[in-house]
């Protein structure tokens, strides 16, 4: 499998949105920023394995990118710790706090910010 899938299907379920009843929309808003993290976190951790910086397949994996990309990225982009740290905790609230309300706007906001942290990859790693 490749990082790419992840995309696609974010991508997919965000087109196919006005599908669903409303009472299922931001199930799939929450999943689609689910999807979308597992894209930029599989993408950037292969990304570094490129370059022989072991990612190691652990729980803390995704702190350990984080770390990782900082060092790389700072320089260039001095905000990215706190892009960074955006991405995981809408992630993670997108995953967890379900109190919160996620909509379309909030969503391709997300999808807008990992595709920008994408080309900042792209272009220094």
């Amino acid at each position: 499998m490749k990082p790419e899938e992840f995309k696609c299907l974010a991508l997919s379920l965000m087109k196919e949105i006005s599908n669903y009843k409303n009472k299922m929309e931001e199930g799939a808003y929450r999943t689609i920023i689910d999807r979308y993290y597992y894209f930029y976190f599989l993408y950037s951790r292969e990304c570094l394995e490129k370059i022989d910086i072991n990612i190691p397949k652990s729980s803390n994996a995704h702190v350990i990118v984080q770390k990782k990309l900082t060092c790389l990225l700072i320089m260039k982009h001095p905000g990215i710790q706190n892009e960074l740290d955006s991405l995981r905790k809408t992630r993670n609230d997108a995953s967890y706090q379900l109190k919160k309300e996620f909509s379309g706007k909030d969503t391709q906001f997300y999808i807008q910010k990992i595709d920008k942290i994408i080309s900042y990859i792209k272009d220094e790693i």
